[in-house]
């Protein structure tokens, strides 16, 4: 045994225990400057057409500490400086989802005097006003996807560092905080909408050898799919109801059922579309080309009856309601 040499190792072991590592107080209720409740902090949010914003709060303080004592001086509020540093490419900053596709997003920040101002990688830094006390303060995010940009359904996130110091009227104790950090979290459902179908009235040509036909614009759009799938079913007929035809007008008097046949275009120009199958399905899945908003027509309903069929009617009004059902593949 060698007694000497355990004894310098214990003494090296309690030299290695004795230096502990402190993370650093950002609400430090004895400094100048406090953040509080950001650090480590994830700000998660589901977005829709309507919820397109959220907010990233905390709580913040600047002040002017008196002499050599802790105590803030009560009307005197510097004001500070934040730089906030994230994934960004010069223009946007950036949430990374599924497959590493990226979502931008705008930021601006709302201080505790209610003032706001944006962030943008090109101004990453700004200066606001500071309160003595604790005041609710925000960074306000905006989702802004491009307009037609497929986005896979899922979670897009982020981290974020924010560096704040107080910028005048602190004297030579002016305090600053490094560091911290802070995660933004969207969740893109897979979400679709189908706009601005209204009623389609089905008249006769003179011609009485030819079909009737008759078109319905419409809108589909959505988030969180790029392809769709569409499929139709008639209250009257066999795809929605008992009629002897897959899509079925009846007389309003007689109960007279009329035979016709749709597609769907997913376009404004092509002559025709995808006719629908007797079961009702269209073959084939349909690029999206809108979002939520839907601001613009870009699909079709056609609708026709053959001349042999109309001309035979033993009514003169005939209806049936028409629905389309549009999932995302």
């Amino acid at each position: 045994m060698h007694p000497i040499k355990w004894l310098y190792l214990l003494l090296c072991l309690l030299g290695l225990a004795s230096s502990p590592v402190f993370a650093q107080d950002y609400c430090d209720p004895d400094a100048a400057l406090r953040l509080c409740n950001l650090d480590g902090r994830t700000y998660s949010h589901t977005y829709s057409a309507t919820q397109t914003t959220f907010n990233a709060g905390f709580e913040l303080a600047s002040c002017k500490l008196q002499g050599s004592n802790k105590d803030c001086h009560k009307s005197n509020a510097p004001d500070y400086e934040l730089t906030l540093t994230g994934d960004e490419d010069g223009t946007n900053y950036y949430l990374t989802g599924p497959g590493g596709t990226r979502l931008p997003i705008s930021l601006t920040f709302t201080d505790g005097t209610n003032a706001t101002a944006p962030f943008t990688p090109a101004n990453p830094s700004d200066v606001f006003t500071g309160t003595v006390n604790l005041a609710p303060v925000a960074f306000n995010v905006t989702v802004t996807p491009a307009s037609g940009t497929p986005l896979t359904a899922g979670t897009y996130s982020a981290a974020f560092s924010l560096d704040a110091i107080q910028s005048k009227a602190c004297g030579s104790r002016c305090d600053t905080k490094s560091g911290l950090t802070f995660t933004l979290s969207v969740v893109i459902p897979a979400q679709i909408v189908v706009r601005n179908i209204d009623d389609i009235e089905l008249t006769p040509p003179l011609d009485r050898s030819a079909p009737i036909e008759e078109e319905e614009p419409l809108c589909i759009g959505g988030y969180g799919f790029s392809r769709f799938v569409v499929r139709f079913s008639s209250d009257n007929g066999s795809t929605g109801g008992s009629g002897a035809f897959p899509f079925q007008l009846n007389g309003t008097t007689s109960g007279d059922g009329l035979p016709y046949s749709v597609a769907f275009s997913n376009d404004l120009t092509s002559a025709t579309g995808v006719a629908a199958a007797s079961d009702g399905s269209v073959q084939g899945a349909f690029t999206r080309t809108s979002d939520l908003q839907c601001t613009n027509n870009n699909a079709r309903i056609l609708v026709s009856l053959s001349a042999a069929d109309w001309t035979s009617a033993q009514d003169t009004n005939y209806q049936d309601t028409l629905r389309i059902t549009v999932v995302p593949e």
